[in-house]
């Protein structure tokens, strides 16, 4: 069997015994292989039998579609230099078709949702984004979201590790959503003069200018969970052996 294979068969065994997949917050399934002996060079980059680095590798992570746009994101892990631990993740966004382009937002989200139990564990990675930004790169780091402080995660030998990136949709720049008007009221507000505007946020009529229902996964939802059919959500399962 390859090592490929191997990797994605330990992965799926994983899954099956005692690690049921949540389909409904998922979108995606990513298996990421680490290296025991030098998780340098096969996490992080590929590398020739001696170990001489050729290229970065970004895994891809997360994918969706926003204001008609097709987009990606991949990342490179980050880990502390004495034990396996992952401290954070390099992000960098690419777009696949469309008009618009997507980017991050320059600062971490600070409104993150709370779940069921509360504040979601430091396991769930955040990343905000926005349309017509042209930011590409982030290093989002691993954090306690209840005190806010940096963290880690530890991996296990033979364990893998499960990591779920969850998106935050921000408005586009001049367009400001005002929960108290709903989505059948017109907003007491003109339109915004700018080159586009923002469909996910808003729809109108004319001058006549609403908000539109804000959905999991965007900016001033307040659920108790974010489960949704549109892709805010994806699970990347770290394999370290």
């Amino acid at each position: 069997m390859s090592k490929e294979k191997k990797v994605n068969q330990q992965a799926n065994d994983g899954l099956a015994n005692g690690s049921p997949i949540d389909w409904t917050t998922t979108d995606l399934i990513t298996c990421v292989e680490l290296n025991y002996k030098k998780p340098d060079a096969a996490a992080q980059a590929d590398a020739e039998p001696d170990g001489v680095v050729l290229k970065d590798v970004y895994h891809f992570l997360y994918a969706s579609q926003l204001y008609g746009t097709l987009f990606g994101v991949y990342g490179k892990f980050s880990f502390s230099e004495n034990d396996l631990k992952v401290t954070g993740v390099d992000l960098q966004l690419l777009n696949y078709s469309g008009v618009m382009n997507i980017g991050f937002c320059g600062v971490m989200p600070d409104d993150i949702p709370d779940d069921i139990a509360g504040k979601p564990p430091k396991e769930h990675i955040y990343f905000g984004v926005k349309g017509d930004s042209p930011l590409r790169s982030i290093y989002v780091e691993i954090r306690d979201h209840v005190s806010g402080a940096s963290d880690s995660i530890q991996m296990v030998k033979g364990v893998h590790q499960r990591i779920k990136f969850c998106r935050l949709l921000y408005p586009l720049n001049g367009f400001n959503m005002d929960p108290g008007y709903g989505t059948d009221l017109t907003l007491p507000v003109p339109i915004p003069n700018s080159q586009f505007f923002d469909s996910e946020f808003h729809y109108r009529s004319g001058t006549d200018f609403y908000n539109s229902a804000v959905r999991p996964g965007m900016q001033g939802y307040k659920p108790i969970t974010l489960v949704s059919v549109r892709c805010i959500q994806s699970n990347v399962n770290l394999i370290y052996y």
